[in-house]
């Protein structure tokens, strides 16, 4: 897998929330059974709102979630959430139609 880490200003991201999101899309590379190619755009505002945008394209579908938070590491867990619930529904999507046919449904 290969993630793109941006980050916007000062703000550094620790190793600790590199690992965090490393592992959470580990989960979504072997759902897929692709390698992936993710970015994760890391900024803070002026009001100490962080927000993590995250971005990556699979199968033909693009994934993108962004989320804003006081905390960066509740930021990073919004946007995954997010990106989750994405994929969880492109898959319910493709399995639905998984059996049907040009007559109609599969017996």
């Amino acid at each position: 897998m290969n993630i793109e880490f941006a980050a916007k200003g000062d703000l550094n991201p620790s190793d600790a929330l590199k690992e965090r999101i490393e592992q959470k899309l580990e989960k979504l590379e072997r759902r897929f059974g692709q390698s992936l190619f993710v970015r994760v755009k890391l900024s803070e505002a002026a009001n100490n709102q962080y927000t993590c945008g995250i971005h990556f394209n699979v199968s033909g579908n693009e994934f993108v979630a962004q989320s804003s938070n006081g905390d960066l590491f509740k930021a990073s867990d919004e946007a995954m959430h997010k990106i989750e619930r994405q994929v969880r529904k492109a898959h319910d999507k493709i399995e639905a139609h998984r059996g049907d046919t040009i007559r109609g449904e599969a017996p």
